[in-house]
């Protein structure tokens, strides 16, 4: 067996092929049939030494309630060649680690009864770039290298790391969907990424990320409904942001600070209240200031109503 880091304990057990027993299927309290066609797949055992109730997954597996194993694995045996991410928390969160091989025992290395959800990676431990099952937006930093150390996991933007302890301090990260993960608070100085890091380092953000927020995969900005107006209060759609959904007659704090915009679909913004004032119609990525209207924005509304 073979765990990559979240720890820095490390082990490897003997090569044991993996019997195919059925796509995402459970073989409860069966001899599995050694003549059986293998090497496909990841068998989880509830006993020691591979024994007590089994299921077999080739797909990724964010909750292990629905098939009785939810901290309730003790063995394993992963397909020859094959990676595997299993987590002591639902939807891969909380602490994690790569295994692949075999391993009879789970006690001695702190993860017996401890696992909540798996996934096949890639062998060197990054996504295999399958469809994440939850279709949603997620990103888990990890505080050393190769998905290692300790682990925070986020689905929604957070405008400053410090408040949950974990502010310049990742080295790695494990991303589902497309983030901006930012040098500085309030999404300032960032970059974007689709695809999980084993160093963040690659990308210039070794120890460097003070903020990050999932942004939309088709118009590049932050992710929420079809239309939308997202304003921003620097330029380059850069510092502290308000969505807006439906027509605003006012925008109270953040009236007069937009510089810059994302416009899905048509908006009228409009340097008064209750569109009131010098109003156009934006679409897309907007400098204000082009326009004359950087810091004057007081409402806004889709185009039409």
């Amino acid at each position: 067996m073979v765990f990559r880091p979240v720890s820095s304990s490390s082990w490897r057990g003997s090569l044991v092929p993996i019997l195919l027993l059925s796509t995402v299927a459970a073989a409860r309290g069966q001899e599995v049939d050694a003549r059986a066609i293998g090497g496909i797949g990841l068998t989880v055992y509830s006993d020691r030494n591979y024994g007590g109730e089994s299921a077999t997954f080739r797909e990724d597996v964010p909750s292990l309630t629905a098939y009785g194993l939810n901290d309730a694995i003790s063995s394993l045996k992963a397909g020859p060649g094959e990676f595997w991410e299993v987590c002591e928390d639902s939807r891969y969160r909380g602490r994690c680690v790569i295994v692949s091989e075999t391993e009879a025992n789970l006690g001695p290395v702190g993860w017996n009864d401890r696992i909540s959800s798996l996934r096949r990676v890639r062998d060197d431990g990054g996504d295999d770039g399958g469809e994440d099952p939850s279709d949603e937006a997620e990103v888990v930093l990890y505080s050393s290298r190769d998905f290692g150390g300790e682990s925070a996991s986020f689905d929604r933007a957070v405008s400053n790391l410090a408040y949950g302890s974990f502010n310049d301090r990742a080295r790695s990260a494990r991303i589902t969907g497309r983030w901006q993960l930012c040098r500085d608070s309030h999404y300032r100085n960032c970059v974007t990424i689709d695809r999980s890091a084993s160093s963040l380092q690659q990308v210039g953000l070794d120890r460097r990320i003070s903020s990050l927020r999932p942004v939309d995969g088709d118009e590049g900005g932050p992710s929420g409904p079809a239309t939308r107006l997202v304003l921003y209060d620097g330029p380059d759609r850069s510092g502290d942001s308000r969505t807006l959904t439906t027509g605003t007659p006012l925008l109270w704090t953040f009236g007069g600070r937009a510089e810059s915009a994302l416009a899905v679909g048509q908006w009228q913004v409009c340097t008064g209240p209750n569109y009131s004032g010098e109003c156009e119609i934006i679409a897309g990525n907007v400098d204000l200031a082009d326009w004359g209207l950087a810091n004057r924005i007081f409402s806004a509304r889709p185009r039409g109503r």
